[in-house]
């Protein structure tokens, strides 16, 4: 067997996570988290700063390093919402290809399939509604945890063998163009000319207008609660930034997160001691990593409208994720197992 790095480059977060092809269910033996920023000023010029590429690339050779230390083989890469809409993503797949990663740029639609891939291990039951609160896209996946016949699936090995083979199926998916770091630049909340203050409650309700509408239509013109999920399940960097604000988590810990329940109460609240403070005094709120403060503001307004728009009074938060449904993908791929998706991931063969 085999040890497999996914590697997750977004729009704010760049993430990595190493597993170990013989260890079923999948479990992390290492995880990194850093803030990039790759997508700011990406929404007034529609391009990547060389900047924010340099960052993204400096980041890659730290995690390139720890991959080494760790022994990994294989290596999977994706980019999504801020380098499948940029003019000039090019660079950044060049700088990828010359560490020997393969950088697969992936459309909302993939993003969302594995989203909903990660989070739905645990809700084997229900039909949930599966949010990826991003920096530069929501992707919205409704679907079921459920087995291969029901499904339609020829029998054979499955994404994930140890489930009596079940499958994940996704069954209504949805890509936005919303995100914490587009709606921050948008309507100048917490950017660099207006960082010394409070955000303007003019800008704020024109923040949650927009959102509002997104997700409306959503709801009203495209159906996603037509099969009426159970749960809203969210992950990404905003929905577990605001459980370990709440909580006031030094250190971060996953195990206080993980399918913790927020309520569009608990949100508002949150928004509103948000909505009276500095960048600068936002930064120090414990529990937020202080990279994150620019963006959490906004990435806060677009749950509570979500959760407003969708009609529910909650959401489930949940630690796995896109990365999860990467790796579950990059396994079977490995294994030569069947993946239900028309994409597959570049496993990279690495000599580090």
């Amino acid at each position: 067997m085999a040890k497999i790095a996914c590697i997750d480059i977004g729009t704010v977060t760049v993430r990595l996570g190493i597993f170990s092809t013989d260890t079923t269910p999948i479990v992390f033996e290492q995880r990194r988290s850093t803030i990039c920023d790759l997508g700011k000023g990406f929404t007034d010029t529609g391009s990547l700063t060389p900047e924010a590429i340099a960052r993204v690339l400096r980041c890659i050779d730290d995690y390139l390093v720890i991959m080494k230390d760790t022994q990994v083989e294989y290596a999977t890469c994706i980019l999504t919402a801020a380098a499948r809409e940029s003019s000039n993503v090019e660079p950044l797949i060049s700088g990828l290809e010359q560490r020997g990663l393969i950088g697969q740029v992936i459309g909302g639609k993939t993003e969302g399939s594995l989203t909903f891939f990660g989070v739905c291990q645990d809700f084997m039951d229900d039909r949930i509604l599966a949010v990826d609160n991003g920096g530069g896209s929501t992707e919205l996946a409704v679907g079921r945890y459920t087995f291969d016949e029901e499904a339609g699936y020829r029998t054979q090995p499955v994404v994930t063998t140890n489930a009596c083979h079940r499958v994940p199926m996704v069954e209504r998916i949805m890509s936005l163009s919303i995100g914490c770091r587009r709606v921050s630049d948008r309507f100048g909340i917490y950017t660099d000319t207006t960082a010394a203050g409070a955000p303007k409650p003019e800008c704020v309700q024109r923040a949650r207008e927009y959102a509002h509408k997104q997700f409306s239509y959503a709801v009203d013109e495209e159906g996603i609660l037509w099969l009426e999920p159970k749960h809203v399940i969210a992950c990404g960097g905003t929905p577990t930034s605001l459980v370990a604000m709440k909580k006031q988590l030094v250190p971060y810990d996953p195990s206080q997160v993980h399918l913790h329940e927020l309520t569009l109460d608990d949100i508002e609240e949150l928004i509103c001691r948000m909505s009276t403070m500095s960048l600068a005094e936002l930064e120090t709120w414990p529990g937020l990593q202080s990279k994150r403060a620019s963006v959490i503001f906004s990435g806060a307004i677009i749950l509570a409208e979500l959760i407003r728009s969708m009609k529910f009074n909650s959401i489930i938060v949940s630690e796995h994720d896109l990365l999860t449904g990467l790796a579950l993908c990059a396994a079977a791929d490995y294994r030569n197992d069947f993946i239900p998706l028309p994409w597959k991931p570049g496993l990279a063969s690495l000599h580090l």
